[in-house]
């Protein structure tokens, strides 16, 4: 996973054509996320294959772990989106691209 942290940051601001985000992408994402969730308190934990062991139903900080995946979620949407809408990441590649084609 880390490694497709600065694919998508690549991707999403250089690389792609330039597309602010809705609402309806946070819901997608949250969708995805709670499904996820589900398929892996229904299939893997019942299998027995415990990936992320903070996600357990059986400990006492699954609530805590589910709600704070959740809420990131909706953070990172909301720094994200701030970011495409106002410009910053132009400014941003611009500095950091300009001085490698400089003579």
């Amino acid at each position: 996973h880390f490694f497709n942290i600065p694919f998508v940051v690549v991707n999403t601001l250089w690389a792609s054509p330039h597309r602010n985000l809705i609402d309806l992408d946070l819901w997608y994402a949250m969708v995805f996320a709670l499904s996820y969730i589900w398929f892996y308190l229904l299939i893997l934990d019942r299998i027995g294959a415990h990936l992320y062991p903070v996600f357990s139903p059986r400990t006492y900080m699954a609530l805590v772990t589910w709600s704070m995946l959740l809420i990131g979620y909706f953070l990172s949407f909301q720094q994200w989106r701030k970011i495409i809408e106002e410009g910053v990441w132009r400014t941003y590649i611009q500095n950091a691209i300009d001085p490698l084609f400089k003579p």
